[in-house]
């Protein structure tokens, strides 16, 4: 397990939790029309891990490592009609 990697996202998330936490008690109180809406933009990840496929294996190793990520999605663009 790469402890460095876990503790930064550990801390991503408290960051995010005490934000979700804090808008709570913010809107506690407020009419319905004075609160704001969640959209599926506030849940989203602002910078996504991305590795192209010209890039090597090495440099997604390192990105895998560094994210303590077990595995990588692979998306494949359909060719032709």
């Amino acid at each position: 397990m790469h402890t460095g990697a876990y503790a930064r996202h550990v801390a991503a998330d408290a960051v995010a939790l005490c934000l979700i936490l804090e808008d709570a008690l913010m809107v506690q109180g407020k009419s319905e029309k004075q609160v704001k809406r969640l959209t599926v933009g506030d849940f989203m990840v602002s910078t996504p891990v991305v590795v192209h496929h010209w890039q090597t294996v090495e440099h997604a190793r390192q990105l895998m490592l560094l994210n303590s990520f077990s595995y990588l999605p692979i998306w494949h663009e359909k060719s032709g009609g």
